[in-house]
């Protein structure tokens, strides 16, 4: 066999070991590597969404205890049903005439 064919062989043989090394030992290691980036963004995304959860519920925690205290919701005479100061046991619906309207 003549030296140049004996350096085109080795030079396919050599490329076929390095795309056999990328398919067999670096693709797994990218692909964790891709895996692991979605995992860290999903987790800032998840981070983001739980504090702007919170914020919401905190501010509407804030909303129903400032309208808890406005005086046109603490007018005993008041048409519309009054939800303050009810448990769960002792809780009764009787809607007024002008709250069946709205239905």
């Amino acid at each position: 066999m003549k030296i140049r064919y004996k350096l085109a062989s080795m030079t396919i043989l050599a490329i076929v070991m390095l795309f056999m090394s990328f398919v067999y030992i670096i693709r797994p290691i990218y692909e964790d590597w891709i895996i692991q980036s979605y995992v860290t963004s999903l987790e800032l995304q998840l981070k983001h969404i739980d504090y702007y959860m919170e914020e919401f519920v905190s501010d509407t925690q804030d909303d129903v205890e400032y309208l808890s205290r406005s005086r046109e919701l603490l007018v005993e005479k008041d048409a519309l049903t009054n939800f303050l100061n009810v448990t769960e046991e002792g809780f009764e619906y009787n809607p007024s005439e002008e709250e069946k309207k709205n239905w």
